[in-house]
């Protein structure tokens, strides 16, 4: 069938899975789905509620929930009656919560639990012009009184469906129609509503299913947040492509439900990849000698393997024997660690470590990088089946990509955003006079067309000596180190670049103990010169891999994890710049001054 809009795409799949189960969730028994046919009946059902409650052609939704059936079937109600998709995370704080809400002007709200209906609520009424709230928690024991649950709205709607005998699916779409407005997570300003139309979705599925093969034997691992532009649009490629789709139940359990589900394709995030990495290495570190040599000389070889392989340079013999032996153990065991049969991760949101794609891809994890924003639905560039490391691939088919004087990327083609809901102020300023998208960030393309990206254009440090330093490239580096939970490079108008340091304390502590150093409190730890000492070997290694003027000289470590409640994170997990140097003002100052820990080359 030919595909003009979202609708299209969902009922191509329901007819694919009619009789057989797709959307397969782990109950905490066992791993069940839903039918096609079963599928689309419930679907017709929540469309008729929605209709009674007064959502009509161009309305808005608000959905906030975790990956679950339940938001496949509230995305696939809310377009089937025209009406708009306002994706929230569920993570999200209150505050932002009701002003997405008020904002969006929606209509009514599908969310997963009571306590995130409380986040709509002023006490006594819905906040904005929601009129109704659907919550889907199943489970009789979290129930309140007050709330409208989402078997009590299908019925309704079965109801309703029943006796006005009304199709809700005839909806008539136009490609241009809005589909969804996504408000940014707003790292470096404040959020904004993306207005992204049906056609913004379907020219990129499209485009995507165009630079990978996809077959019969595939199936799809659901584990970042829906409400991630990202996860939700190559969804939408799935379904297209017709693959089986699974919800990991989460990010702390996706290691074990891969050797359950056994996936052949997953979307994630480069932390996903480095807190793996990260416990390889803590493996190595508790092992006895043979073994910890063992692994870490596994790592090595994977990576000079990869690094030739993709280059097309010849392998050294002794290498690939090294390689053929690793293969039937330990990198046979990192495999099987995710499933066993994956293809390929996809792999966005931030930059990639070069040495972390090698290593993985090196033991026979493939991961695919590609780029793009929530303001260009959001696949604007990726790797094929060749890999080049460092690069997030090429532009897709119907992508146009050119880089400006000042180094940024600008983009045009049918899947950038309409606008800016309720801002035209910023939409114009977020195009060029020639109609090409200003992306933030920058970048360069090299002469086969491949992109690279250096940083976001707002978050590019200038030191006191006017060199430019992009932050994400060696807050990578720190990241693969095991003590290292999480890093903020700083050094704005300073003289050198320096770190906040959120340390692993799992393994600081273990560290400590080996070392016989004498703590009671963390805060005992904080203050330890060989903790110190400790953290400045870090650094050192960090700087390794890094130019003269971007190496690090000096550290404080945080005394608090960054959060999403205090707004020093996105539900994405990026940084939040801004908010985390006005709560971390005197640690940077301190950073710099006369009792600043100066880490020597």
């Amino acid at each position: 069938m030919e595909i003009k809009n979202l609708v299209d795409i969902y009922e191509k799949y329901i007819e694919k899975y009619r009789e057989t189960e797709t959307f397969i969730g782990f109950d905490g028994r066992k791993w069940q789905g839903i039918s096609g046919r079963q599928f689309q009946k419930l679907g017709r059902n929540l469309s008729s509620f929605l209709k009674s409650q007064g959502v009509e052609k161009g309305d808005k939704v608000l959905l906030v929930a975790n990956d679950r059936t339940e938001w496949h079937l509230s995305d696939y109600a809310i377009l089937s009656i025209g009406a708009v998709v306002v994706p929230v995370y569920s993570t999200l704080n209150a505050k932002d919560t009701a002003f997405i809400a008020v904002h969006s002007e929606a209509k009514c709200a599908i969310v997963s639990s009571p306590l995130i209906a409380d986040k709509l609520s002023d006490g006594e009424k819905f906040v904005g012009n929601l009129n109704e709230v659907v919550v889907m928690e199943h489970k009789s024991n979290l129930r309140r009184e007050g709330l409208l649950y989402f078997d009590e709205a299908l019925k309704l709607g079965e109801e309703i469906s029943m006796s006005s005998k009304v199709d809700m699916l005839n909806a008539k779409i136009d490609e241009e129609d809005i589909a969804s407005i996504i408000y940014t997570s707003g790292t470096t300003g404040e959020i904004k509503g993306v207005i992204l139309s049906h056609k913004n979705f379907v020219s990129n599925a499209g485009a995507v299913l165009e630079r990978f093969e996809l077959s019969d034997d595939d199936c799809a691992m659901v584990f970042l947040p829906l409400a991630h532009s990202f996860e939700r649009l190559t969804n939408y490629a799935y379904m297209w492509g017709e693959l089986k789709i699974s919800y990991a139940e989460s990010i702390d359990k996706l290691i074990s439900n891969m050797q359950d589900v056994k996936p052949t394709i997953i979307c994630s995030v480069p932390r996903f990849f480095e807190k793996v990495y990260v416990k390889i290495i803590e493996n190595a570190s508790s092992s006895f000698y043979l073994k910890r040599n063992f692994i870490h000389y596994g790592m090595k070889v994977a990576k000079k393997w990869a690094k030739s392989k993709t280059m097309d340079k010849k392998i050294n013999v002794f290498i690939l024997v090294m390689k053929f032996f690793f293969d039937l153990t330990f990198y046979r065991r990192i495999r099987k660690m995710f499933g066993g049969r994956i293809r390929f991760f996809a792999s966005g949101g931030a930059p990639l470590n070069v040495d972390l794609q090698a290593f993985f891809y090196g033991v026979g994890i493939k991961i695919i990088q590609g780029y793009g924003l929530t303001e260009t639905s959001p696949i604007l560039t990726a790797d094929d089946e060749k890999i080049h490391f460092g690069s997030v691939g090429k532009p897709l088919s119907n992508v146009e990509i050119k880089i400006a004087e000042d180094g940024e990327i600008l983009a045009k083609g049918p899947n950038v955003m309409k606008g800016y809901f309720k801002n035209e102020e910023d939409t114009k300023e977020s195009f060029t006079e020639d109609g090409f998208f200003k992306t933030g960030d920058i970048g360069h393309l090299d002469n086969k067309g491949r992109l690279f990206i250096t940083d976001r254009k707002k978050e590019i440090i200038v030191t006191s000596q006017g060199k430019n330093i992009a932050p994400q490239i060696i807050e990578s580096q720190l990241l693969q180190n095991e003590y290292v939970a999480q890093a903020v490079v700083v050094g704005d108008n300073k003289p050198y670049p320096g770190a906040l340091i959120y340390p692993n304390w799992d393994n600081v502590i273990a560290y400590a103990e080996r070392k016989k150093i004498n703590f009671n409190l963390v805060q005992d730890l904080i203050e330890n010169q060989q903790i110190n000492n400790l953290f400045k070997d870090v650094l050192k290694k960090a700087n390794v891999h890094l130019s003269r003027f971007e190496r690090l000289r000096t550290f404080a470590i945080l005394p608090e994890e960054l959060t999403i409640e205090k707004g020093e994170i996105t539900p994405t997990l990026k940084l939040k710049r801004k908010v985390i140097l006005q709560n971390y003002k005197f640690l940077v100052d301190k950073m710099y001054s006369h009792s600043a820990i100066v880490v020597t080359h």
